[in-house]
């Protein structure tokens, strides 16, 4: 076993896209499949081409062992909020004209009421996936996230967990982080549903 971290490329796309697209599938779906279900894939992969957004491989770390990714998870705050907002309405608008969009974009600020975005001081985790799991790779990146964060002096890190997703939340319990808030949701499209989230919070240790 030779664990390492790195920054992602576009040549991860291939191993990156199913692990980011696991960390909220329902909700990904909820929003960005419009035409067919495996849409929202594809609009995942189109943006992590870019070297600007939320989705960009420029976002994103990645764990491997034996140099096989495993796992992978971004690092943000809400300093970068409304470029990534101004971007995602961008790209949004490119993959899928102006009319499919409005649908798109009315159904990512649903989700924002839900998953609002992060404050300025906390180093959000988001994009979490790893597989397979129940070898540890998720908390290792999570750790490894969280020492980035320390990095650039951030204090608190915080992350939000869907409420179908139980063994994540155990995961993130274990790690220490304590719920603040839970938001309610019920939707659905004809592929996604938005369900509810929990916003949890972790006191980031000094060295």
């Amino acid at each position: 076993m030779d664990i390492q971290f790195r920054s992602a490329t576009p040549d991860d796309i291939d191993a990156a896209i199913p692990l980011i697209y696991s960390a909220g599938p329902m909700t990904f779906n909820y929003i960005f499949a419009v035409d067919y279900e495996a849409q929202a894939q594809d609009f995942l992969r189109y943006a992590f081409t870019q070297t600007d957004g939320q989705f960009s491989f420029m976002e994103h770390t990645l764990i491997t062992d034996d140099s096989n990714v495993v796992g992978c998870g971004s690092l943000m705050s809400g300093n970068n909020v409304l470029k990534h907002l101004w971007i995602n309405l961008k790209q949004i608008v490119c993959f899928y004209g102006i009319r499919k969009s409005l649908g798109v974009i009315y159904r990512g600020l649903q989700v924002e009421r839900i998953v609002p975005p992060p404050k300025s001081d906390r180093a959000y985790i988001g994009n979490l996936g790893a597989n397979p799991q129940g070898k540890g790779y998720g908390s290792r990146l999570i750790d490894h996230l969280i020492d980035k964060g320390r990095d650039k002096n951030f204090e608190i890190a915080a992350l939000d967990v869907a409420e179908t997703n139980a063994n994540a939340r155990q995961l993130y319990e274990r790690m220490g982080f304590i719920e603040q808030r839970h938001n309610p949701a019920n939707a659905n499209t004809k592929f996604g549903e938005l369900v509810g989230h929990t916003y949890m919070e972790k006191n980031i240790e000094p060295k």
